[in-house]
């Protein structure tokens, strides 16, 4: 069960986890000048308990790219954090994500290339910093048709808001009228990377596809276009 309270700076995320007798607690801090977001885990016993205390921290540039991210959790006899992972980003001069570096007691990276238009083409995974051994995956890609009335261009649009955000996987919105839907996913250079229907009751998107970073979704139901924001981590 999920219980969403916004607030200006801060979203605060509660997931209830009936688990072995406790449930996770998030709460996420968004800082003011939007350069760095927290998200700090509780893991609550049913007695309200703390057991125990995670934090993930994100790091932003000037353009909302996503250049680090921090793992750590509460080491109550040291009383400090611990990190367990850290995840470094780069991007070339047009936006696009071309490195993936991940520690966390070994060293893995991910060199990824686009092709003429900018799409993701391939990602070399190495598992091992300085292992030659690595695996490759590749991309392909097909067209697709979009049918409908362009509603967005009239300036009509309706603030949608996505949760959780930032997102890893999926992406859910509410407030949305019942009916068929279909939406376009675009980076903040205006690439559309990402579209599809979604059924009369489905209320989420699965973004597992993209690369980390900062994104602009567009949905149409029945005649009202609505439109929101959302990062990928």
């Amino acid at each position: 069960m999920y219980d969403y309270t916004y607030y200006p700076d801060t979203l605060f995320t509660y997931q209830y986890e009936n688990n072995n007798g406790y449930y996770f607690l998030h709460k996420i801090y968004y800082t003011n000048d939007s350069s760095t977001k927290y998200n700090f885990k509780y893991r609550v016993m049913f007695d309200n308990t703390v057991d125990t205390l995670y934090k993930t921290t994100w790091y932003y540039d000037d353009d909302q790219h996503v250049i680090k991210r921090e793992s750590a959790w509460w080491h109550p006899d040291l009383h400090d954090w611990l990190t367990t992972t850290t995840i470094t980003y780069q991007y070339n001069q047009k936006g696009l994500l071309v490195q993936k570096d991940i520690i966390s007691g070994d060293h893995q990276q991910t060199k990824y290339s686009y092709n003429d238009d900018d799409l993701l083409w391939k990602e070399d995974y190495y598992p091992e910093a300085g292992n030659q051994s690595y695996f490759i995956t590749h991309y392909y890609y097909y067209t697709y048709t979009y049918v409908g009335t362009e509603q967005h261009e009239t300036g009509n649009e309706k603030e949608l808001l996505f949760y959780p955000n930032p997102a890893e996987r999926k992406i859910y919105f509410t407030n949305l009228q019942s009916g068929k839907k279909q939406y376009r996913i675009y980076d903040v250079t205006g690439r559309m990377l990402q579209q599809g229907k979604l059924g009369i009751n489905q209320n989420s998107i699965d973004i597992s596809g993209l690369i980390p970073g900062s994104y602009f979704a567009i949905i149409h139901c029945k005649n009202q276009v609505y439109n929101g924001k959302f990062i990928k981590y």
